[in-house]
């Protein structure tokens, strides 16, 4: 592990730019260390950690990956800690560990100006979105760029090049695209440069094993899955927006058109920059065509994030020009793109790119400074009352919540206490993303308040959390009395508000009797 560790930074300690790269790092890991214990977290974030908390074994785990929405790798780094009781806070940390190590390796190791390396420190996805957000997207670029670093290595060192490729296979599956084009030019370039060897070949079998582990756990579906035979509507705006939202997440002067525009300029550089370099040429198409496909035709709903993996992969093919030499163009007609200078088109991309990502710095500004002034969820402060209730009132510790999502970020501070979901009709912890519950998400309070008389009979017992108000106080023959109203400006994107009551009754139970 220490020769690991030196292996990627020992490049920091030979250069006369050495007090200021490491003066940036330090500085972004400690402001990025205490965003991160401002954060509060919502749904998202807190839906990995009861996964891995509430799981019963790994195989148990493996068998959620269709229900969770990405792959497992995530969950089974937060499996243990989980298990063993420690708070939620750890899994926040580890996003922080993923995020420094991603940003460390980019400025001590990428071969890249350093106007490009300080443009990416102080980028949206950097400083904010891959750090302060507790999931798997940081450790996802940061295995991503670890990849990069052992390419040169990979037939010197060719296991642990390829537990870097599983790893990656199995972090995101906006990786599989990626990853399999890896496996195809490692087993491409072990037949024509002859390098079949035993830890060749079990390296190349190691990474095809794990990519078609990725692959059959993220596209078969199981019964009751939304996409269980699902015939997908692709829709072919998507694309665009995506490719834009990567280089541009902070649209130029509020203008998708401009923005879309200008992701459009800089591609198309780097397609005519890379048809020299066959190899960066084909991995830039699968990832270009992969994220294609995928928003246009698999997956509808992405957010920063995931746009932000598009742009990571477009970096690490970028990295790769500095590993392969242009070739020569031997045909006739194109032989004047010989006479074009593939440093300088190299150096405009690159510029480009440092443009797009210290554009993004304003929403790096705007992100960070809400998040540390203004809740990001609700969750901990209605958990912090939760937790400083008498225990002469809490009585059975048993809280009826809906929708579960939302009940997610509260009940990971919450260990001791039951959640009761009226969709499912049954107690439980992490909810289920693209299963047929999804449909109850339009129950209305009476509704909720009915299936879960029918279950506990007496309500006196139990709190009832919503994200709303209710607006009618007086159902079956109970007063609702509004305990906690967790309800501060929100800056987060669940817009997770929380209000707590206590059912008390007052009449005689009557399924009619709602005010």
């Amino acid at each position: 592990m220490l020769t690991l560790f030196k292996n990627l930074f020992y490049k920091t300690f030979n250069s006369k730019y050495r007090i200021l790269d490491i003066g940036i790092f330090v500085g972004y890991a400690i402001f990025t260390f205490l965003l991160v214990l401002r954060h509060e977290p919502y749904m998202d974030e807190a839906h990995c950690w009861l996964i891995a908390r509430d799981s019963i074994s790994i195989i148990h785990l493996i068998k959620l990956i269709p229900w969770t929405g990405q792959p497992i790798l995530w969950n089974f780094i937060l499996f243990p800690f989980a298990h063993l009781g420690f708070p939620f806070i750890l899994q926040q940390l580890l996003t922080w560990v993923a995020a420094v190590l991603m940003v460390g390796i980019f400025v001590f190791r990428s071969p890249f100006p350093r106007f490009v390396k300080y443009a990416f420190v102080f980028s949206f996805w950097a400083i904010y979105e891959y750090v302060a957000v507790a999931r798997n997207y940081g450790l996802t670029a940061a295995l991503l760029f670890l990849v990069a670093v052992m390419y040169k290595d990979r037939f010197q060192k060719p296991i642990l090049y390829a537990v870097f490729v599983a790893l990656l296979f199995n972090s995101h599956f906006f990786m599989f695209f990626i990853s399999s084009a890896l496996v195809g030019v490692y087993a491409w370039e072990m037949i024509q440069d002859k390098k079949i060897t035993k830890k060749t070949l079990m390296a190349l079998s190691l990474m095809c094993l794990t990519g078609f582990f990725c692959f059959f756990t993220g596209t078969i579906f199981p019964e009751g899955h939304l996409q269980y035979k699902e015939i997908v509507i692709p829709n072919f705006t998507y694309p665009a927006e995506i490719f834009s939202r990567a280089f541009f997440p902070q649209e130029i002067f509020s203008s998708f058109s401009l923005s879309a525009i200008s992701a459009g300029i800089i591609l198309l550089i780097s397609f005519f920059l890379l048809a020299r370099m066959p190899i960066p040429f084909f991995i830039l198409n699968v990832c270009f065509w992969g994220s294609w496909y995928i928003s246009a035709f698999r997956f509808h709903e992405f957010g920063d994030r995931h746009c932000g993996l598009v742009l990571m992969q477009f970096i690490f093919v970028l990295w790769l020009t500095y590993l392969y030499k242009p070739m020569i163009v031997k045909t006739k007609f194109l032989q004047w793109i010989n006479r074009i200078s593939f440093k300088k088109i190299r150096i405009l991309i690159l510029i480009l790119l440092a443009l797009a990502l210290g554009f993004s710095v304003q929403r790096s500004y705007l992100c960070a400074r809400l998040d540390w002034q203004y809740p990001f969820s609700a969750s901990r402060q209605m958990a912090s009352f939760i937790k400083e209730m008498p225990e002469g009132v809490v009585a059975n510790k048993i809280i009826v919540g809906f929708p579960p999502a939302s009940m997610a970020p509260v009940s990971i501070y919450l260990p001791d206490w039951k959640f009761w979901y009226p969709d499912i009709e049954d107690f439980g912890t992490y909810y289920m993303l693209s299963s047929y519950r999804d449909s109850k998400k339009g129950m209305s309070p009476t509704e909720i308040i009915g299936t879960a008389g029918k279950r506990f009979g007496d309500l006196s017992k139990i709190f009832f959390l919503f994200p709303r108000p209710l607006e009618a106080k007086h159902a079956f023959g109970y007063e609702f009395y509004l305990v906690k109203a967790a309800s501060p400006f929100l800056v987060g994107y669940g817009g997770e508000k929380y209000f707590l009551y206590k059912p008390v009754f007052v009449g005689p139970f009557n399924k009619n009797t709602v005010k």
